[in-house]
């Protein structure tokens, strides 16, 4: 998975994740990497409108978004 967000960094495309939160929540989102390390993803998430971190631990799973079709990001 942490090729995908590599790739995804190097490309600059979005990818779709599923996230389990720090509240004990599952997210679907959609963020555009911007940097990562060993444990860590900084993006932009299209949902908050903002740059957030996400722990590469709870990411449940990953899709590129070029994969989903003709979605719309915001």
């Amino acid at each position: 998975m942490t090729n995908l967000f590599k790739q995804a960094a190097l490309s600059k495309d979005y990818v779709e994740i599923i996230y389990f939160s720090e509240k004990q929540e599952i997210t679907q989102r959609i963020i555009k990497v911007i940097s990562l390390s060993n444990t860590e993803i900084l993006a932009y998430c299209c949902q908050r409108k903002c740059i957030r971190k996400f722990k590469i631990k709870n990411v449940l799973s990953a899709l590129p978004l070029s994969r989903l079709g003709n979605l719309k990001v915001n």
